[in-house]
């Protein structure tokens, strides 16, 4: 990085991050900053010379590649790709699994999302059994499955367990979940 672009950098108080792990974006190098606070034509230059600029309360960077991922949503079907694991933020493809499905165990407000669960269900199957998967709570009278509810009756019939809750599917009212056993070790 030359350093007329290391001083626009820190005139505008922005960052940067090698690329971009986010679902259907491009990977190039995004740079991260309150957009209100830099002028248009800045703007302008930066995404002409290739940059994705991403506004910086949306999006973090993942402590382990450098990567950026979205922090919040663009819409009510975003799942966050990554985890942020005592203070460390880590894209799904760095995610030490043991420990962040450790982290979800017997936590039923806790789940593994859809946009994680699609690209690494084989990593979770190599660790979990599926008890059930055809949960949903929602909007409609139908939809009231409670995964305090379950995890108290799963808890109660074998008090050693270790469960995860992974959501299987979502919609504007309603989500659809899994529950998956620890196996044995």
């Amino acid at each position: 990085m030359n350093k007329n672009f290391e001083k626009l950098l820190d005139k505008y108080t922005m960052g940067m991050s090698c690329g971009c792990v986010e679902p259907d974006y491009d990977d190039k190098p995004v740079i991260t900053a309150n957009w209100n606070n830099i002028p248009q034509k800045v703007f302008d230059a930066l995404e002409g010379m290739g940059y994705a600029c991403e506004w910086e309360d949306e999006w973090i960077t993942c402590d382990e590649c450098g990567k950026s991922f979205r922090l919040s949503p663009n819409s009510y079907g975003w799942e966050m790709f990554g985890a942020i694991l005592d203070g460390y933020a880590l894209c799904g493809y760095c995610t030490e699994w043991d420990e962040y499905l450790e982290s979800l165990e017997n936590q039923p407000r806790k789940a593994l999302t859809c946009a994680l669960w699609d690209e690494f269900k084989n990593e979770i199957e190599s660790r979990y059994t599926l008890i059930e998967d055809e949960f949903e709570n929602g909007f409609h009278p139908h939809q009231n499955d409670d995964p305090d509810e379950i995890l108290e009756k799963l808890r109660k019939d074998n008090p050693n367990g270790r469960y995860i809750f992974v959501i299987t599917g979502q919609g504007q009212f309603d989500i659809s979940f899994a529950v998956y056993q620890r196996d044995s070790e």
